[in-house]
């Protein structure tokens, strides 16, 4: 005979913690018959319920599942004979009741086939379960289980131990715990806008139907109600962009009264038109006072903008005007943006705008010469003059000039690849105001990791200037490229000085080594391997500075890798050459290696030495207190 229990679909063993609802029961008592038809009954209601599909092992409850039961807004406890007999179910029971009495989780317990006072006076199955778990000298526990058996056996829940049918118990109790997580939560108040958002676009399609206006005005008072329900989501969640949903469904009823009015000319009609134009306007002054009203006037100011720009570029001066008074209206909602919210960000799009209105009053007055438009334009110039001073004062205008001043850079780098030394010389200036504005993020930051930045444009400067002295041969470009080469000494010094420095040397001669190395697996030449070697030694030093300097005994591993790969090239160059001097140089690399070695166990014995003090200072004050 085929199963008449439907499919489950459980828990995975890690869940995305994205229930409501969590199942604390018996496996071996009802996990294929009362608690399977519960889960389907409350997965077809689209309650989202955690019902853990794994065995149980051991003694300790696995911390996934106590995860899951503080996330629940709501547990079902199923008190079946054997559920006493399990120490995670008992686990589970404790800390469902921690979560009630902390979070105001909703506890409902349902009795299947126990008599509920065996559960709240630990009698009959329970009473023999928990006499067991006392033999097992778990007197502290058992205490904790009996107290919380009690309290939870006290809530209102389901009895099944009658002969009530079982399949309309399940789709009882289903239809409760929608009701109690509903109250609880946005849910309901979701659910219930969603039913009315149905019935609205039942009853739109009925009216398009029969073109009746019975229909329309049935149709009229559901999208009231929506309304209602939208305006109390907003009202309830504090969230401002519900608004324009509750906007939305005004003005589709202001749409549907005035298609009304004009099909009866009733008075009625015509007056109730005018109170859903009141509501409407309140609605708007309502929306306009939030951040949210804000930025809806200026997406659509956007778009009136854009239509007015299009029209512009086809009809011409006529409508250029409209264009850049709507832009204005446009640029102030931003700026009140940017004032409410004291964000710096924003005023980049206030000045994008300035600029595209003075972009306009240009093109205006190169086509009239008219002298109001002259001076419109160099009022709008003092108005962008005074913005890039605001914006100036920001790190954010600072970031803008240094992206700005990066774009010309690369123009004039572009020009001079095409026209050779005649433009060089204006990219070279560029990339010095480029490198004064790093500087100064740099200094402002207090951010070493500008440093290299900074030195990358100073490279940068150096290798133009020596590109420009190797054509011309000029003194006064040698003694330039003298001038750049001791202010990138200057910066060199500086960064060494900082941890970002030495990371990035360590880095450079990382590389250095990488190249070298592929070099001489590529020769095999021995010359080659000889650099190899002193470029690692280099490196070397390098980690066993930072080792020294950040006092991390993680680095030494580092220091002794790179010390041991040196042993080994050397090892391959005495199997090559069987040098007295190579040898020499073997026995210098093992001993190095050798006192690298004792070095780490000296700092390892010193780390443990310092755990062992405090171990013994704190036993000390245990045993005093």
């Amino acid at each position: 005979m085929a199963s008449i229990i439907p499919p489950l679909s459980f828990t995975p063993k890690n869940p995305q913690q994205n229930h409501d609802v969590f199942l604390s029961f018996r496996g071996e008592d009802t996990r294929y018959t009362f608690t399977s038809h519960l889960y389907a009954a409350l997965t077809r209601l689209q309650i989202k319920t955690y019902m853990d599909n794994e065995l149980e092992r051991g003694d300790e409850i696995s911390t996934s599942l106590l995860k899951a039961i503080n996330h629940a807004k709501l547990s079902i406890i199923i008190f079946s004979k054997n559920y006493a007999s399990s120490r995670w179910c008992l686990e589970e029971l404790v800390k469902i009741l921690e979560c009630k009495k902390n979070d105001g989780q909703i506890l409902v317990p349902i009795f299947y086939h126990v008599n509920p006072t065996h559960v709240r006076n630990q009698t009959g199955s329970y009473g023999v379960a928990l006499a067991k778990h006392e033999k097992r000298r778990d007197m502290d526990n058992v205490q904790t289980w009996r107290l919380g058996l009690t309290e939870a056996a006290n809530f209102s829940g389901w009895d099944c131990l009658g002969t009530r049918n079982e399949s309309e118990l399940v789709e009882q109790i289903a239809k409760d715990i929608l009701q109690k997580l509903d109250s609880i939560t946005s849910r309901g108040l979701e659910r219930r806008i969603n039913t009315y958002t149905q019935i609205a676009q039942q009853k739109l399609e009925k009216s398009l139907q029969t073109d009746n206006l019975a229909d329309m005005e049935e149709l009229i008072t559901t999208l009231y109600q929506l309304a209602e329900l939208k305006l109390e989501k907003a009202s309830s969640l504090n969230d401002s962009s519900v608004w324009g949903d509750v906007m939305a469904t005004h003005e589709h009823i202001l749409q549907l009264k005035q298609e009304k009015w004009m099909r009866t000319h009733s008075a009625n009609d015509l007056e109730s038109e005018l109170v859903e134009q009141i509501a409407m306007d309140m609605l708007q002054k309502l929306d306009s006072m939030t951040s949210r009203g804000l930025e809806r006037r200026i997406n659509t100011y956007t778009q009136i903008a854009q239509q007015k720009l299009e029209k512009s570029l086809r009809t011409g001066l006529a409508d250029m005007e409209e264009l850049i008074t709507t832009l204005y209206q446009l640029a102030e909602l931003k700026l009140e943006k940017a004032s409410s919210l004291n964000d710096s960000s924003v005023w980049g799009d206030v000045m994008a705008t300035h600029e595209h209105i003075l972009q306009l009053k240009q093109e205006k007055w190169m086509r009239t010469h008219s002298a109001n438009d002259l001076e419109y334009e160099l009022v709008e110039q003092i108005a962008m003059d005074m913005l890039q001073k605001l914006d100036s004062m920001t790190s954010r205008g600072l970031e803008r000039r240094i992206n700005t001043y990066t774009q010309i850079a690369q123009q004039k780098l572009e020009k001079s690849l095409r026209t050779g030394l005649a433009d060089m010389e204006e990219l070279i200036t560029t990339l010095y105001q480029l490198a004064e504005l790093k500087l100064e993020k740099a200094s402002s930051l207090n951010d070493s990791s500008v440093w290299g930045d900074v030195m990358a444009t100073h490279e940068h400067i150096l290798q133009l200037k020596q590109e420009k002295w190797m054509r011309t041969h000029s003194a006064n470009d040698l003694e330039s490229e003298l001038v750049e080469q001791i202010a990138m000494d200057m910066l060199q010094k500086l960064d060494s000085m900082t941890s970002r420095g030495l990371e990035r040397r360590i880095n450079t001669y990382t590389q250095i080594a990488q190249q070298k190395l592929e070099k001489s697996l590529r020769t095999g030449n021995l010359a080659d391997m000889e650099e190899l070697i002193t470029t690692l030694y280099q490196l070397a030093e390098l980690k066993l500075e930072k080792a020294s300097s950040l006092n991390d005994s993680s680095v030494w591993g580092d220091v002794m890798a790179t010390h041991e790969h040196i042993l080994q090239l050397k090892q391959d160059k005495w199997m090559r050459t069987h040098s007295a001097n190579d040898l020499e140089d073997l026995k210098d690399a093992r001993n190095h290696v050798l006192h690298i070695q004792r070095e780490q166990f000296n700092r390892k014995m010193q780390f443990r030495l310092i755990l062992l003090e405090i171990h013994q200072i704190s036993m000390m004050n245990f045993y005093q207190s």
